[in-house]
């Protein structure tokens, strides 16, 4: 592996020279020996990032061709063999799935599906229940942003089959959320998701 080449690639990018950097990487993707010698690079790095911010929201970015090219390959046997590390680093390389490649992927990649299928495997991980109680406030915060006009779902209103999942998230958030660090948010969120259902069910109601 051409390690000067790895160094210049992160250093250039770093800097904003991107079509410098393209051609370091490059050169650095392609001097791996084996594919071996590319996944134990690959998970030597993901274990050295921080996925968390100041602000204690869970998940980074990295150039997208150093995703597609060197840690996909790696990841996706350890996700597809449900293993713990590969799932919750995916969930936190989530904006690199954005991308159109990825979107007829057969699984369902969102990190709160991978979280939860990483808890399931390890459930006293404290990375792991951190990561996903992060992603599931993210997640109530964003369906709960247009109070009172509604409890979102996407781009739509949240039919009763999601507002009965939002209140097995809230409990399952309640379980992660063993300081109280977010109770007044789980609570408030429940009582909205109480009331819209409530007000959907009026709303549906023969006249």
């Amino acid at each position: 592996m051409d390690e000067e080449a790895c160094e210049r690639f992160f250093s250039l990018d770093k800097a904003g020279r991107r079509k410098e950097s393209k051609l370091a990487f490059r050169q650095f993707a392609d001097s791996f020996s084996s594919a071996e010698q590319r996944d134990r690079w690959a998970r030597e790095f993901l274990e050295k990032q921080e996925f968390f911010n100041r602000f204690d929201q869970f998940g980074i970015r990295v150039r997208q061709e150093l995703f597609d090219e060197i840690l996909w390959p790696f990841l996706r046997p350890g996700v597809e063999q449900h293993e713990p590390p590969c799932l919750y680093w995916l969930a936190g390389l989530q904006q690199n799935l954005l991308v159109p490649s990825y979107r007829d992927y057969p699984a369902d990649l969102s990190p709160i599906c991978l979280l939860r299928e990483a808890l399931e495997v390890e459930p006293t991980s404290l990375p792991i229940r951190r990561a996903l109680l992060a992603k599931l406030i993210d997640l109530f915060h964003y369906a709960d942003h247009e109070w009172p006009s509604g409890i979102l779902n996407g781009m739509d209103g949240a039919n009763i089959d999601v507002l009965s999942e939002y209140e097995r998230l809230i409990e399952l958030a309640r379980s992660l959320d063993l300081g109280g660090s977010y109770a007044d948010t789980l609570n408030d969120f429940a009582i909205h998701v109480q009331l819209y259902r409530q007000r959907s069910r009026a709303a549906t109601k023969p006249r």
